[in-house]
């Protein structure tokens, strides 16, 4: 995979508007996505010019800007600092002038309220605030524990999930100061890989960029589409929790996965757990009313996923053969066929609501290809040509590595 400085324009004509998006690649790391919160609330209300959100947002309005944001955008085992933002085409109203909306939207990202060297104190306090509260707001869901507890439990060392008392450290770790040196090292200082989106010519947008792209360059990277997770492995266990309800995590890992099946492992959640083919609920929920909720964690590109029931504590042993019962079905060839010719036909559906919106769907054709990321556009295509016989040996290959059993006790 070759990601290039050079701007890529995806031409969309029929529009009025103009999508600009800019990868900043960055070491992959879960605590990266905290500093990129504060940056995403920072960069996309101030800057040096407009210090106060009040006056950004007028300015904002003038110069037609709209859906500008900053995110930790992961393409599977490759991170960047995905920067968004979209105006107007050329001309496509009067008196309004692209180069002053790109400046003033570049400018924001560029030329942040900086003061001795650090993210002005003012602004950087109230988001810290912000997120600080709304992480123990976090913590004060029951079903949030729940997950913050399972994920100790089988990923102690938390390379997947960060636990709240981590969360809260990094939290409150970052400061104007090491915000501000994360910046440079991330965004000032870091070449990026721009791209554009909507009716407009390849040399309008490279007069744009030019004052910004430093340099011409080509990057390869290796991205891992398939990166398996090693945590605590056979648990067995039940700890009581005072709730009215209770709750039954299983998890299922791949026992032997190979990047070569990655198409056909992407596939397990959807037949588990999509509009398509909901097998969990219809199951779980209509046929045998045994649970009064039922979700899926989605960890396939790590080799596993996760089935949570929210359950009466004396269901637990008939839960657990339930779900078996739901996987066995699907090693029955023709109820397999059946499942994933409704995926089709959803997928289907999907990719013509999508169409309908010509910037989504070129917005997803364009990163999926060159960043050899899952969409829905590439999954749908691919899963055209499954073979059944392979689909069925990755099934036979999923075993039960986790049941984690939180019996509510409140009754008792």
């Amino acid at each position: 995979m070759q990601l290039t400085t050079n701007v890529s324009v995806c031409k969309i004509k029929g529009g009025k508007q103009l999508n600009f998006l800019l990868l900043f690649p960055i070491k992959n790391s879960p605590e990266n996505g905290f500093y990129i919160k504060y940056l995403t609330y920072i960069l996309s209300t101030t800057s040096k010019k407009f210090p106060l959100k009040k006056d950004f947002e007028i300015e904002k309005l003038k110069k037609v800007l709209f859906n500008n944001f900053i995110e930790l955008d992961q393409k599977n085992s490759i991170s960047f600092i995905g920067v968004n933002f979209s105006t107007l085409e050329e001309n496509a109203i009067k008196d309004f002038n692209l180069e002053e909306t790109f400046t003033f939207a570049m400018d924001a990202i560029f030329e942040p309220n900086i003061v001795n060297e650090e993210f002005e104190h003012t602004k950087f306090n109230y988001e810290r605030d912000y997120f600080i509260d709304y992480n123990n707001g976090l913590f004060e869901d029951p079903y949030f524990r729940l997950d913050d507890d399972f994920f100790k439990t089988i990923d102690p060392k938390e390379k997947l999930f960060k636990s709240y008392a981590t969360r809260t450290k990094i939290l409150e770790s970052i400061n104007p100061k090491n915000l501000y040196e994360f910046y440079l090292k991330n965004i000032k200082n870091n070449i990026f890989f721009p791209y554009v989106f909507g009716n407009i010519e390849e040399e309008k947008a490279s007069a744009l960029f030019s004052k910004y792209t430093k340099e011409k360059v080509k990057v390869k990277y290796q991205n891992n589409v398939l990166k398996v997770f090693k945590g605590a492995e056979n648990i067995n266990m039940t700890k009581e929790i005072p709730f009215n309800q209770s709750f039954v995590f299983l998890k299922y890992k791949i026992k032997n996965p190979k990047k070569s099946l990655v198409t056909y492992y992407r596939l397990i959640p959807f037949l588990l757990d999509s509009r398509g083919s909901n097998l969990l609920f219809n199951k779980l929920r209509h046929e045998l009313s045994l649970v009064y909720e039922v979700r899926l964690i989605n960890y396939i590109k790590n080799g596993f996923f996760v089935i949570v029931g929210g359950i009466d504590p004396k269901n637990h042993d008939l839960f657990v053969k339930s779900v078996k019962e739901i996987l066995d079905s699907l090693k029955q060839i023709e109820n397999l066929k059946k499942a994933v010719a409704a995926i089709r036909e959803d997928l289907e559906i999907s990719l013509l609501q999508k169409k309908d919106n010509d910037y989504c769907y070129q917005y997803d054709k364009k990163i999926s290809h060159d960043l050899g990321n899952f969409s829905i556009i590439t999954f749908a295509r691919k899963i055209k040509n499954i073979d059944f016989q392979t689909l069925l040996a990755v099934i036979n290959d999923i075993e039960l590595d986790a049941n984690i059993f939180y019996r509510g006790n409140k009754n008792d």
